[in-house]
């Protein structure tokens, strides 16, 4: 693999930009690598590994979009994920919670002036992951036990699970 196609974390934090997406072995030792994303803007989303505590401030446990503007660097995208934990999870899963939040920076979920966040809103990441798994051949049967795995019962943002599982169905169901 090129170096370029490797790109630190921490380079990534202090420098606020990657030139390619950064990758990572999961414990079944494959490569997993971060989509790329663009925000409608034109801004490439940057992939950061985080501990738990910084994620648990944002009410979430394995990653979460971010945007915002600060003096130093300007207006940034980023996702936070739980450098931790996230690894380690199945394959599909850990591609489905990318391509959730590579979903909410590219349908502007997560720009200024867009309202706050919505269950319509996270069931339409759901539909763009489940779509984009399903593309890859991962059958929903593997998607709906991974689900049932690892998303919480209830969220106020994200619904119902037993909702939320049967809007990914439908979306999956309709491509």
């Amino acid at each position: 693999m090129p170096l370029k196609a490797i790109c630190f974390i921490f380079i990534a934090m202090l420098v606020g930009a990657c030139q390619a997406n950064p990758v990572f072995f999961t414990k079944a030792n494959k490569l997993i690598y971060f989509p790329e994303c663009i925000d409608p803007t034109g801004l490439k989303v940057q992939w950061i590994g985080v501990p738990i505590e910084v994620l648990i401030k944002y009410n979430a446990r394995a990653a979460i979009g971010v945007r915002s503007k600060t003096p130093a660097f300007g207006e940034y995208a980023k996702v936070l994920y739980n450098k931790d934990s996230l690894p380690h999870a199945q394959d599909e899963w850990i591609r489905f919670i990318l391509y959730h939040e590579c979903a909410h920076h590219t349908l502007g979920h997560l720009l200024p002036d867009y309202p706050p966040p919505s269950v319509p809103d996270e069931w339409v990441a759901d539909c763009v992951a489940v779509r984009k798994l399903k593309t890859e051949k991962v059958p929903f049967a593997k998607i709906h036990i991974l689900s049932r795995m690892y998303l919480k019962s209830k969220s106020d943002t994200h619904g119902d699970i037993e909702a939320r599982i049967n809007n990914m169905r439908l979306c999956y169901d309709s491509l």
